[in-house]
C-alpha cells in the first residue's frame, strides 16, 4: 500500500539511502523524523493530524529541500 502512495519515500528507504521514524518520544516533538548515515536530514511538526498528512507532508518537504522525485 505504501510504495503505491507514497513510490518516492519507499524508494528512497529500499536504496538505503536512509530511514524514516514515525511518533512521538519524550525526546522529540517532532512525529516524522528522517535520517540518513550522517544524522537528522529533516522532522516534521508536531501538529499532523494523521499519518497519510504527515507523509504528504514529508514527501512535499523532501521534494521541495532535496530534489526526490
Amino acid at each position: 500500500m505504501l510504495d503505491r502512495q507514497y513510490p518516492t519515500l519507499v524508494e528512497w528507504i529500499l536504496s538505503d539511502a536512509g530511514w524514516i521514524e514515525l511518533g512521538w518520544n519524550e525526546y522529540s516533538d517532532p512525529f516524522v523524523r528522517i535520517f540518513d548515515i550522517g544524522g537528522l536530514l529533516w522532522e516534521s511538526e508536531r501538529d499532523c493530524e494523521t499519518l497519510a498528512a504527515a507523509l504528504v507532508h514529508t514527501l512535499v518537504d523532501l521534494i521541495w529541500r532535496f530534489g526526490f522525485r
